[in-house]
């Protein structure tokens, strides 16, 4: 081969070797996301159906290169270690619950907060000193409301007669095998959660009702908290994060690919053309 052509050749791979192959400065990044199991937000890690927050997550992250790294662990260990900046995110948190934490603005879900009780309880909820009737049902180490719930919990934390605790990835089974042999009154969970794990347990959900339900902070009596996956204030990508998944989650709506996803998990769009509250 002659030596011009020889070089020809050369300038013309060039600029595809730089394409294919990135520059130092453009690199894909590992997103290391925690959370406790809390199925359909966040479930196995091993399952094909890990969750509509981590399908969402890989659906707006893994286009732009990067990729999702998703565990479980306890929450409270979780929230730490997200804060420290050791974990890239918190799955299913919100402002109130994780206030130093940075949030993308479109919200990736709502919960609302129910009281559980056996179909044929009388009770209802109508605030903290109507729980001194029964034996509450909650998880370690979750922040139902900061103003309210949780101080009452905390008094009572040592009382099994008004609050007990339970903890594991299997928790809100166990507190559906309490409820069911009357061991407790009253389970508060969010209403997407209680009824997708007693789908699991295929127990039919007519053998609950609801009893009331927990207001969102300074929401004018709205029941719906906005949940968001809440990234490291230690890591500067942080915001670049945040703004994929604000970007991200409009491009999933407007395409249909997110009713695709929460269909996956028997959910629809919590974004209505009317919300109820």
């Amino acid at each position: 081969m002659q030596a011009s052509t020889r070089t020809f050749i050369l300038l013309i791979m060039i600029p595809l070797i730089s394409f294919c192959f990135p520059t130092k400065g453009v690199r894909a990044d590992i997103i290391t996301l925690r959370a406790d199991t809390w199925c359909p937000y966040n479930c196995s890690p091993s399952s094909d159906h890990p969750g509509y927050f981590i399908e969402v997550a890989k659906a707006i992250f893994e286009p732009a290169g990067h990729k999702i790294d998703y565990q479980t662990m306890p929450w409270k260990r979780v929230i730490k270690k997200v804060e420290a900046g050791n974990f890239n995110g918190a799955i299913g948190t919100n402002i109130f619950e994780t206030p130093n934490l940075i949030y993308h603005k479109e919200e990736l879900g709502e919960v609302r907060h129910v009281f559980y009780v056996r179909k044929n309880s009388t009770w209802k909820y109508t605030g903290i000193e109507s729980l001194k009737k029964v034996r509450l049902g909650v998880i370690l180490d979750y922040v139902y409301d900061a103003q309210t719930i949780n101080p009452y919990i905390e008094s009572f934390k040592n009382n099994p007669a008004q609050v007990q605790i339970v903890s594991g990835d299997d928790a809100l089974e166990k507190n559906i095998h309490k409820i069911n042999l009357n061991r407790i009154d009253v389970i508060l969970e969010a209403s997407a959660v209680f009824e997708y794990v007693v789908g699991k347990l295929r127990i039919p959900i007519s053998n609950y009702s609801e009893a009331g339900a927990i207001y969102a902070p300074n929401s004018n009596n709205k029941k719906l908290i906005p949940i968001y996956i809440g990234f490291s204030p230690k890591n500067p990508k942080s915001k670049e994060y945040a703004a994929l998944l604000d970007d991200g989650i409009k491009r999933l709506r407007s395409s249909g690919e997110l009713n695709k996803i929460l269909a996956r998990y028997h959910l629809k769009d919590w974004r209505p053309t009317e919300k109820q509250y």
